[in-house]
């Protein structure tokens, strides 16, 4: 609180005039991420949808380093923001075919990567910026000595191209679980 409040350059106290806590602060953060995603029009094809929603909820994640993103658990009533960026998702699952309870697991799996992958990267990057010496991986299997061969970032790509594939991973494994229609 006393960071926060440092960097709204008010005193801390002032903080509770409008939160009664620090996990109600970071609750309300998680809300304020989600209400910031635009759900997609149920126009768009299903995976087009969950796709948008998904980078934006990781994006968001990604731009607040320490902020764990299931912390509106701990919120006294749901937060309208999540319920409406879950529903959504969890509509496109239906959309695309999938029974009621595969389409809740499938949009849970899909929401909680992405939040999850963007506070890890938030996390790793904050880590960097503030170890800007740290070495850098250079190999997974250990065979490439320091300084020799490709860097790490070389071997795995960007953090985004990471979300990007391990999102089309889930979705393409998603997709298998749609039942044919009947013939």
């Amino acid at each position: 609180m006393k960071d926060v409040a440092t960097r709204l350059e008010v005193g801390t106290m002032s903080l509770y005039y409008y939160v009664d806590d620090k996990t109600t602060l970071l609750v309300q953060m998680v809300g304020r991420l989600y209400a910031d995603v635009e759900v997609p029009s149920a126009a768009r094809p299903w995976r087009e949808r969950v796709e948008a929603i998904a980078h934006q909820l990781y994006r968001g994640h990604q731009s607040v380093p320490g902020l764990d993103p299931h912390l509106f658990i701990l919120a006294e009533a749901p937060l309208a923001s999540v319920l409406t960026v879950a529903n959504a998702t969890n509509r496109a699952m239906l959309d695309a075919g999938l029974h009621e309870r595969a389409a809740t697991m499938a949009a849970r799996t899909v929401l909680g990567y992405a939040a999850d992958r963007g506070a890890s990267t938030a996390k790793r990057l904050a880590l960097r910026r503030a170890n800007p010496t740290l070495p850098k991986l250079q190999s997974v299997d250990g065979t490439v000595e320091a300084g020799e061969g490709p860097s790490y970032a070389a071997l795995v790509g960007d953090y985004d191209d990471v979300f990007a594939f391990g999102l089309g991973c889930l979705l393409d494994g998603i997709d298998q679980q749609i039942p044919l229609p009947p013939a």
